[in-house]
């Protein structure tokens, strides 16, 4: 997901000033075009390559070898939607933990990015100057992605998102102050910050659901963290409307990311997934019998 990730931030990067080029010249109707059309050609390089599973690549989830995945992996018969409906995913305390957690931490970037230009002008930069870091911070982020990544591999997700959150507020809290070698310092933390809540929207269900029946719990999963999501843009609206600044705005972020971080206490990482239940099962025969 680090990988993968970086993909968010090289868009952020390319389509704010694509935009902001695009709306000045040609103004908003014409402006989203060329956007649209991308987005087709896409979706067609998408259809003709990529694939649903590993499987249909020849090779096995993780690239591990035959003997590896025989041995530490589930892979008995089980039904393409993993035995999940949405009754049974609606009655799982662990399943809305995840929801609301891994959408909080995309509440907090909502709120960030979306107001990330006019919050840097509230701060003393200019508009040019704006724009500008908020194309050095996306793609600086890809370095960031990688980072969360990395540290979900070798940390474990749930640890990862604990530090992550921690990261996050403490980052927010030296916005707040408005003094400008903080407010650098917080664009500094921000742009290692920013793939990473993209990162848990699936690493998080990843380690909690494991990939069996995993279209049908993130079908249920993504509307509920885009739904927590978008509650970003009603908090920029209010508090700008309330106050006339963005100053709250970052603290209620702050606020957020510690309570992600008590929710995420909460959470069983491995609850649902059979590869790691298989892998736990290996490792204790391997124990038991003395290897």
């Amino acid at each position: 997901m680090g990988y993968t990730t970086m993909g968010h931030n090289m868009a952020t990067g390319f389509f704010v000033p694509l935009i902001t080029f695009l709306v000045g010249k040609y103004g908003v109707q014409n402006a989203v075009i060329l956007p649209a059309i991308l987005v087709c050609v896409l979706g067609a390089a998408g259809l003709l390559l990529i694939r649903n599973t590993p499987m249909e690549r020849g090779i096995n989830p993780d690239n591990v070898s035959d003997t590896v995945y025989h041995a530490e992996y589930f892979d008995g018969e089980i039904e393409e939607d993993g035995g999940w409906t949405l009754k049974k995913l609606f009655s799982k305390k662990t399943f809305w933990l995840v929801a609301v957690a891994s959408g909080g931490y995309q509440f907090v970037s909502t709120i960030i990015i979306t107001q990330l230009v006019v919050r840097n002008q509230e701060v003393g930069f200019t508009q040019n100057q704006a724009v500008g870091i908020m194309t050095i911070l996306a793609f600086a982020g890809i370095a960031g992605s990688w980072l969360i990544g990395a540290l979900d591999q070798k940390l474990g997700t749930k640890k990862t998102m604990i530090f992550f959150g921690l990261w996050y507020a403490a980052a927010l809290l030296l916005e707040v102050t408005e003094i400008r070698a903080l407010v650098i310092l917080f664009l500094v933390m921000f742009a290692v910050s920013l793939g990473g809540s993209a990162n848990f929207t699936t690493s998080l269900p990843a380690a909690v659901f494991g990939r069996h029946g995993f279209k049908k719990v993130n079908s249920v999963l993504f509307p509920i963290q885009a739904l927590v999501s978008s509650f970003g843009f009603m908090v920029n609206g209010s508090v700008l409307n309330a106050t006339g600044s963005l100053r709250l705005s970052y603290v209620i972020a702050a606020a957020a990311s510690l309570a992600v971080v008590i929710l995420v206490l909460f959470i069983d990482e491995h609850a649902y997934n059979r590869d790691f239940m298989a892998e736990a099962q290996a490792r204790a025969l391997d124990r038991e019998l003395g290897r």
